[in-house]
């Protein structure tokens, strides 16, 4: 270790610079030297650094996020470290079966000698499954940050006193390039610990090989964009798993939090997440990770989950803590058949049909709603009993007056909510939230005529001669930009596939060639219908 040392100081400073300084009496400054080098080289392996020196060595250039609360939340030493994570896992008792594969897992994020005994319930479980898992996608709040949008760091490996964890750049980056409002904010990340207080838990189950994505919201208004692109990599990737980060209620008498907390973890195990969402909203339901936990839960529903597996609930009262104000915490598991999820149908076919009924009761669905959003800034309540209409898929509702474009918005599979109610929100966006016009005004409903599109799941394609011209709708993607265009589109114009390709780009603020150059193309097929019909 010394002579290793003595390279490195020799070639930072030169040997004749080296010679000099340790002539004479400096001699004894350079011994200290030297020994104080071995000693931070010899501490650096203890925390667990090798896998950064070599990757240096390669000539490699990475960036590292230190860790934040080692020390504070939890041992800064490697061996305490591992002892301490080791008794919580080692305490679990016995845990229910779970057959299927594991998409995910909600885990506590607090001190560890408060939530730790809990977070080893869902890590326990992991381990024992043995299931490959190649990718963690972390998604937790940003407590110190007053954060907008969704950020996903990118960028930094992560470094614990138990080693060093490397991103996931290509599911990072998918991530990121998905909407605009998604990107690296480093001083969110910087002193969070919602996620770095996962990472000694997944060291210690599914080793340093694993790959993380780290990613913070606090908004629930983007958790139905990141429970899109979260179910999307879940159904491509079957290696891939969700760790959500949250604890439950903060700082309430012992039985007082029971009681909240009670509720809300029979609303998780039952995967509602219509109940959780608007628990959220009205801060019935309170979790610190909520948005990020509805994001997952939608993103689990979405993959035809059909609950939570609970695990263990307890707070700072039953840990470590005192009675008189406590913090909840629980762990929670989510899994689902492995046939669901192996591959996304390339067919992209929709082959769920609708009767002539049904799509007049849509169309009349989508009106009503939209003349009671104008007139009173209401959602009518409206119930269905077709199982078509509930079933889960993404849709549009277009706009037109005397035969212009008067708002169009959309969402594709896959989705939480049934068809009818995708209907109604899509409904009230393309009247008062698309971005090309002005809300409407209540004159406007007298004449406006309603089309509807009800899309199969988007399918990645390999050559655009895949593309079927008036079958095939059409979603371009490059980094952050992205476009969409329905099929009847291409039909209406009398585009051929070229020029169709070319729209869609322009649609997405890219190139018309973009398409030629590495854009991401997906299609998908829609059954359209319209009063005009």
């Amino acid at each position: 270790m010394a002579f290793i040392s003595l390279f490195r100081v020799v070639e930072k400073f030169g040997m004749r610079q080296v010679i000099r300084f340790s002539w004479g009496t400096c001699s004894a400054v350079l011994l200290l030297l030297i020994a104080s080098v071995a000693s931070c080289v010899a501490a650096a392996e203890e925390s667990g650094t090798d896998q950064a020196l070599a990757s240096e060595q390669r000539g490699e250039e990475r960036e590292i996020r230190s860790p934040a609360v080692s020390g504070q939340w939890y041992p800064s030493g490697k061996k305490e470290l591992a002892e301490e994570v080791d008794g919580y896992l080692a305490k679990v008792p016995g845990l229910p079966a779970v057959e299927w594969r594991i998409i995910g897992i909600i885990s506590p994020h607090a001190g560890f000698v408060y939530s730790g005994p809990v977070a080893a319930y869902g890590y326990r479980l992991l381990k024992e499954k043995q299931q490959k898992v190649k990718t963690a996608i972390l998604i937790g709040p940003s407590h110190r940050y007053p954060l907008s949008g969704v950020s996903v760091n990118n960028v930094q490996d992560y470094r614990t006193p138990l080693g060093d964890l490397f991103v996931d750049k290509e599911i990072a980056g998918e991530i990121v390039g998905y909407d605009r409002s998604f990107r690296y904010v480093p001083e969110a990340h910087a002193q969070e610990h919602s996620l770095e207080s996962q990472l000694p838990f997944l060291q210690r189950t599914l080793g340093n090989e694993v790959k993380i994505v780290p990613v913070l919201l606090n908004d629930i208004s983007y958790a139905d964009k990141l429970s899109w692109v979260v179910s999307k990599i879940l159904k491509e990737h079957s290696d891939v798993i969700v760790i959500a980060s949250t604890d439950m209620s903060h700082y309430r008498p012992y039985n007082k939090a029971c009681g909240i907390d009670e509720a809300s973890y029979e609303t998780l195990k039952a995967l509602d997440v219509d109940k959780l969402e608007m628990g959220l909203k009205s801060k019935q339901v309170e979790l610190c990770g909520g948005a990020g936990v509805l994001a997952f839960a939608k993103a689990a529903r979405a993959l035809g989950a059909k609950n939570m597996v609970g695990l263990k609930y307890a707070n700072s009262g039953d840990t470590a803590g005192s009675m008189g104000a406590v913090v909840g915490y629980c762990s929670l598991a989510v899994s689902i058949p492995s046939g669901t999820v192996k591959t996304i149908d390339r067919s992209a076919e929709m082959d769920e049909k609708l009767t002539e009924s049904e799509k007049q009761q849509l169309l009349a669905i989508a009106r009503d709603t939209i003349v009671e959003y104008v007139r009173n800034h209401r959602v009518p309540k409206i119930e269905v009993d077709s199982d078509r209409l509930n079933m889960k898929r993404g849709a549009f509702v277009t706009i037109k007056r005397k035969g212009d474009l008067r708002g169009c918005i959309g969402r594709f599979s896959p989705v939480s909510e049934p068809l009818y109610r995708i209907i109604q929100q899509m409904a009230v966006a393309a009247s008062t939230q698309d971005p090309r016009f002005s809300p409407m005004s209540i004159s406007e409903t007298d004449d406006m005529e309603l089309e509807i599109s009800v899309l199969s799941d988007l399918s990645r394609i390999d050559s655009i001669d895949e593309i079927e011209v008036g079958v095939h709708g059409l979603e371009i993607e490059q980094g952050p930009y992205r476009g969409v265009l329905l099929p009847q589109v291409a039909t209406e114009n009398h585009w051929n596939k070229t020029t169709f390709l070319e729209q869609t780009c322009r649609k997405a603020g890219l190139p018309r060639d973009a398409y030629k150059k590495g854009a991401i193309i997906y299609v998908f097929s829609a059954q359209v219908f319209g009063e005009k019909d």
